[in-house]
């Protein structure tokens, strides 16, 4: 048996051709289709990098369990980014108060904004893996502090007031999108304080089976 294969982009298309060399009559009868589900996401996990460690909410996935036909033939398929542990984003005295990230240039996607001052200019983003499942991830309530109110709801943003910990600060947490975040701290009378990322994988594992297992 002869396997032709094209296989496009993260997130995209499958297209397989199982069996002899095809014929130009049997070339486009062969049919295929495909279920994408996530099997684990990446978590956003805030530190003041003084040891107060948060982890917060979901901000993409990590892993795929690609599953699948062609014409009779089943298929299956592993997605797998890289390691959560392989990239941050931080500031401190040792970056010379610069937002900077820490990461593979093959692997990821990353960049960061800082707008705060020096009081919430001392922090660490990096991630984490989580199942979709994980009942920690959901988030919902509303508080009023410094003046200005606070709802919010989800799996991908998360909010503390500074007597809860998210790392010793006050704010929320949102994902921007796949794999982007804000961190931002409401102020009053002044401008709201904000941390802005993205930590993106460029680069999947994927790993398969044809037919039955």
């Amino acid at each position: 048996m002869t396997v032709l294969g094209l296989l496009l982009g993260a997130f995209g298309l499958v297209l397989l051709n199982f069996g002899n060399t095809p014929t130009t009559s049997t070339a486009a009868e062969e049919t295929y289709s495909s279920t994408w589900k996530a099997t684990q996401l990446y978590r956003l996990q805030h530190t003041d990098n003084i040891n107060q460690v948060t982890s917060a909410n979901a901000i993409g996935v990590a892993e795929w369990k690609v599953t699948g036909t062609v014409g009779e033939t089943p298929f299956t398929e592993t997605w797998k980014g890289p390691s959560a542990d392989s990239v941050r984003i931080r500031n401190h005295p040792d970056t010379n108060g610069i937002c900077k990230g820490d990461y593979d240039p093959s692997q990821w996607l990353v960049g960061c904004i800082d707008t705060s001052d020096n009081r919430y200019g001392r922090f660490m983003f990096r991630l984490t893996q989580v199942l979709p499942t994980d009942s920690s991830l959901l988030s919902e309530g509303d508080y009023t502090n410094s003046g200005a109110r606070h709802n919010w709801s989800g799996r991908s943003v998360a909010c503390k007031k500074a007597s809860s910990g998210v790392g010793g600060f006050e704010g929320c947490l949102t994902a921007l999108g796949s794999y982007g975040f804000s961190q931002f701290i409401p102020k009053e009378n002044t401008a709201d304080q904000q941390v802005i990322g993205m930590m993106m994988p460029l680069q999947w594992t994927v790993t398969g089976e044809i037919g039955e297992p």
